[in-house]
């Protein structure tokens, strides 16, 4: 046994891929589509803004464990005479286990002119008033380095984003209970 030495073999990474793909993927997971319109303040003009994202929770199991609920997100962000359909990257931490957020969107994308540009948004859950409970979901409060305002989901949007959402496991029948699960 002294002769042998360990080496790079590419069956062993793909071996180790797979290990930590199915880790990530534990429980099945699930996708869907949210679209949010409004407008944001830059810099005291208002501009229409338009929010097109695709999320993906890869595992139930792991997005359970870690207490901010991750999703992670891809798409477009639109805002007038900023950000022409650019795509967009970033998470969703959805419900997380501690305040009073409901959901906390994180944003990567440029400007048309290639700047970074960093978009944070917040949907708040005031407990106690399920008058609200409505309007928490659906209002999301969005802020960067010199711009705020408010992008919401219509009334069709959130029926289309109900009808989007999609099991994502190997099998159909995986699928299926991934979609029941959410």
């Amino acid at each position: 046994m002294k002769d042998v030495k360990p080496s790079d073999v590419p069956e062993d990474r793909a071996m180790q891929l797979m290990s930590t793909q199915r880790r990530q993927r534990s429980g099945n997971g699930v996708r869907f589509r949210e679209t949010m319109a409004g407008s944001l303040g830059v810099n005291g003009i208002s501009r229409a803004a338009r929010f097109t994202l695709d999320a993906h929770i890869a595992g139930w199991a792991p997005f359970l464990r870690d207490a901010s609920h991750p999703v992670a997100l891809s798409g477009t962000v639109d805002i007038e005479g900023l950000a022409t359909p650019r795509p967009v990257t970033g998470t969703l931490e959805l419900f997380p286990d501690a305040g009073d957020v409901a959901m906390r969107y994180r944003l990567q994308t440029s400007e048309d002119g290639a700047e970074a540009l960093v978009l944070t948004g917040i949907k708040r859950q005031h407990r106690g008033n399920p008058l609200r409970l409505w309007s928490d979901l659906t209002t999301l409060q969005v802020e960067a380095a010199d711009m705020v305002g408010v992008l919401r989901i219509s009334t069709f949007e959130t029926l289309k984003l109900a009808s989007s959402i999609r099991g994502d496991a190997f099998t159909r029948a995986k699928r299926a209970a991934a979609e029941h699960a959410s």
